[in-house]
């Protein structure tokens, strides 16, 4: 921290996927892989940290930085937690892979602070169940859950971020993910004004791409219309 150079620029998000894709591949185990992302986590905070101390970054930039740093984070303990529990179930590479995880409030809006804690939805593709040992429905709520936990739950190397899942449907009593069509069934009748509002903000941070598309693309209509 010491270095000039290290303190005068913000951290590539490329550069941060990167190295922790490289670093990943490496380590034994998903308690260890996880366990590094919590270190990541401490470290790349205090190089943010110290740059917004020493006023080397704006205040959006500051946050703009911390986003990007929960968002990589975010996507590599999914992809810790759905390569470790496919291992487990004894599912192929290629099934189950239509699983998405929205962020929402100040994350989904780039706009995350020091303290803050991280809104996320988890959506499934029912359409893509295949016949197996567990069904898609069992599959995705167990990997919502180990993402959850991953992001949560407290370590030697401390935690990565407390998470909110009350902006899902039906908030605290309902399921923690839901199918794309579950999430429709839901607006319809019930969507509710300050749930349009937290949509403004849905933004895909983990998982398929193409899903998170297709539920902004469902919800544009509840929102706007």
């Amino acid at each position: 921290l010491a270095d000039p150079t290290i303190l005068s620029s913000s951290r590539k998000k490329r550069d941060i996927q990167r190295e922790l894709a490289q670093a990943l591949r490496v380590l034994d185990g998903d308690q260890r892989q996880l366990n590094y992302l919590r270190f990541v986590k401490r470290r790349e905070m205090l190089h943010i940290g110290v740059r917004d101390l020493l006023r080397l970054c704006s205040v959006p930039e500051t946050l703009v930085a911390l986003s990007t740093l929960a968002e990589v984070l975010i996507s590599m303990t999914y992809w810790v937690c759905a390569s470790t529990l496919k291992r487990e179930c004894s599912v192929p590479k290629n099934v189950f892979n239509g699983f998405t995880v929205l962020a929402m409030g100040k994350l989904g809006g780039g706009e995350l602070n020091f303290s803050s804690d991280v809104d996320l939805i988890y959506l499934y593709d029912r359409d893509r169940e295949e016949p197996g040992s567990i069904s898609a429905s069992d599959y995705f709520l167990r990997l919502a859950q180990r993402v959850t936990g991953g992001l949560k739950d407290f370590t030697g190397e401390g935690y990565m971020y407390r998470v909110d899942l009350r902006l899902r449907p039906e908030g605290k009593s309902g399921y923690v993910a839901y199918p794309l069509d579950g999430f429709e069934r839901y607006y319809r009748p019930r969507l509710a004004t300050w749930e349009r509002l937290a949509l403004l903000k849905a933004w895909p941070v983990a998982g398929s791409r193409a899903l998170a598309h297709a539920f902004l693309d469902m919800a544009r209509p509840f929102v706007y219309d």
